[in-house]
C-alpha cells in the first residue's frame, strides 16, 4: 500500500515535492501509518466472519478501509492540492479504495498462506 501511495503521490502527481515540511519526516510518519493500517487490516481479515475465502475477506476489508480513510482525509481537509474539484475528489476516492483493496487482498492472501502452512505443520507433527 505504501508503494502504491508513493507511486501515486510521489511519481505520478509529484505532490510530495510540494510539502511544506521535511520530506523525510513525512515519509517516516507515512510508513508508520501504513504499517498500522496493514496491521489493522490483517486483524480484521482474521476476525471477519464472512464465510468467504481469506483473500476475498481482504477485498471486503480493503474496500471499507479505503472508504473510511478517504472519508477521514476529506472531513479533515487533508490533501496535497489546495483546489479540489469534483473530478479530483472522485479520482482520489477511487485511488484510495483501489490502494486499500489491493492491500486488503494481500493481507488476506498472506493470512491464508500462513494458515495453510500452520495446518500442514500440525498435520505433519501428528
Amino acid at each position: 500500500m505504501f508503494l502504491a501511495f508513493y507511486a501515486w503521490h510521489g511519481w505520478i502527481l509529484n505532490d510530495i515535492d510540494r510539502l511544506a515540511y521535511p520530506k523525510d519526516f513525512f515519509l517516516l510518519v507515512s510508513s508508520c501509518t501504513y504499517l498500522g493500517i496493514g496491521a489493522l487490516m490483517a486483524f480484521f481479515v482474521q476476525i471477519l466472519t464472512v464465510p468467504e475465502r481469506l483473500p476475498r475477506r481482504g477485498w471486503v476489508v480493503g474496500i471499507f478501509a479505503g472508504v473510511f480513510i478517504f472519508s477521514i482525509a476529506f472531513v479533515f481537509g487533508v490533501s496535497f492540492n489546495s483546489s479540489q474539484g469534483v473530478l479530483h475528489l472522485l479520482t482520489d476516492f477511487c485511488w484510495q479504495v483501489l490502494e486499500q483493496t489491493s492491500g486488503g487482498w494481500l493481507c488476506g492472501l498472506t493470512v491464508s498462506y500462513l494458515s495453510y502452512l500452520q495446518t500442514h505443520k500440525e498435520a505433519a507433527e501428528s
